[in-house]
């Protein structure tokens, strides 16, 4: 992800600095190779405040977006499901808020939460043992999985911690602490298993406590393996593909994880993971190469650059991602923008994403006649829709542009922009004193 004062994305490095007035916030927003880049959008929830009401959560560790946007909450330690609109305003619970139960309107720690393409809702009730499925009004419908008792058996669980549903209805289940993943058909009949019952292991037949999974539209399932620090792809028979991460060792460089606690994926099979020990949400491409980190690795934190202890990831159907932000009691969302980068003919026209303190996307929009340090048609924006007008680069040498940047009171700061050879574009700032 990037920094407040600054940003990096792997492969094509995009530094920045800006030196500001008291209380004016600047990020320049990075592009890769793959035009990836996030920007800050919106909380649900009150940064490092836990609370049982409805603008608040405790804890929570799961989430999960349905076809229309509306996001559902694992409001893990109020024992509730939490569920907003794609606006952020709240419309309704699953669970009686703080009050933990058996019966079929109650939840006891649940860890986990899915939706499938009509909207039913599903809920990893961990310390019950059990997958709870609510239709779209939120009206019980069916249990897998035996209340209150745990077990080894297909028809029980031991504290299962994730839910996945696939294209076809069929559930996934992160029976955790039996170190397996479980599939059960539409109506809820068990079908299979991954891994070897109540077995741990580091080889591709077993897991290590395995806390969340997902499933992509060819019936390819991703396990967060949590405590060997990898995730795992088998196909749609059940049968090993490959890993991400290296298995038993935890570290901070790209190809590894700390912990991971969940996996999700968007349409087009990039894999997202929520690497909690590292804190931040790892991006790779659907050939399992490393795209880019939300997060400042392995520093927890409380402004919208940093997580603490980020235990899921969802994505909704435009690329949107959401993260829940477990310590910091609150669910992240962060926005995709296109590739800005410079399109070269007689004139440079370059768009240049930034945020200014709370978030809300600006651009400086900006063409270069070909001096040096002369520009025409400075503006700037405040249309988001400038982030989707950019289209890709290619320029064969290098370039050098310094911008005054009016912020404040008249105050005037430098941002210097230099494209290289190396598909590096560097930016630094300062004022003009």
């Amino acid at each position: 992800m990037l920094g407040m004062m600054g940003s990096f994305i792997s492969g094509f490095y995009y530094a920045a600095k800006l030196f500001l007035l008291p209380l004016i916030i600047v990020s320049v927003y990075a592009v890769n190779a793959f035009g990836d880049a996030y920007i800050y959008d919106s909380t649900l929830g009150v940064t490092g405040v836990i609370g049982s009401d409805n603008n608040h959560f405790f804890w929570p560790q799961g989430a999960a977006v349905d076809g229309s946007g509306d996001v559902y909450v694992a409001d893990t330690s109020n024992n509730r499901i939490q569920k907003f609109n794609s606006s952020g305003a709240y419309e309704g619970t699953l669970g009686v808020t703080s009050v933990p139960g058996l019966d079929n309107s109650h939840f006891y720690y649940p860890c986990g939460v899915a939706v499938d393409g009509s909207d039913n809702v599903y809920v990893a009730d961990t310390y019950n043992h059990r997958i709870q499925k609510f239709n779209s009004n939120g009206e019980y419908v069916s249990t897998i999985g035996v209340t209150g008792v745990s077990g080894t058996d297909n028809s029980h669980f031991n504290l299962p911690y994730g839910v996945a549903v696939d294209v076809s209805d069929n559930v996934y289940v992160a029976d955790t602490f039996n170190q397996r993943i479980q599939k059960f058909n539409s109506s809820g009949a068990y079908e299979g298993t991954l891994g070897v019952t109540s077995v741990p292991g580091l080889d591709n037949s077993h897991f290590y406590y395995p806390s969340g999974g997902a499933v992509d539209g060819s019936g390819n399932v991703y396990v967060a393996d949590t405590g060997n620090h990898r995730i795992q792809k088998f196909n749609s028979s059940g049968a090993y593909v490959s890993t991400l991460g290296v298995t038993g060792f935890p570290d901070i460089d790209n190809s590894h994880f700390y912990t991971p606690s969940g996996v999700a994926l968007d349409s087009t099979g990039n894999v997202y993971v929520a690497d909690t020990g590292f804190q931040r949400i790892q991006k790779f491409n659907s050939s399992g190469e490393y795209v880019s980190t939300l997060g400042v690795t392995g520093f927890p934190g409380i402004d919208n650059s940093h997580f603490h202890t980020p235990s899921g990831v969802a994505l909704d159907s435009t690329g949107n991602v959401y993260v829940a932000d477990y310590f910091n009691s609150r669910i992240q969302k962060f926005n995709q923008v296109d590739n800005c980068t410079a399109t070269l003919s007689n004139d440079l026209s370059l768009h240049v994403p930034i945020a200014i303190y709370s978030g809300q996307p600006y651009a400086f929009d900006f063409q270069w006649n070909g001096v040096a340090e002369t520009l025409t048609n400075i503006t700037f924006l405040t249309d988001a829709s400038v982030f989707n007008s950019c289209s890709p680069a290619t320029i064969s040498f290098d370039l050098g542009i310094h911008i005054p940047v009016v912020i404040f009171s008249g105050v005037s700061y430098w941002l210097d922009l230099q494209y290289d050879q190396g598909l590096n574009f560097i930016a630094t700032g300062a004022d003009d004193n």
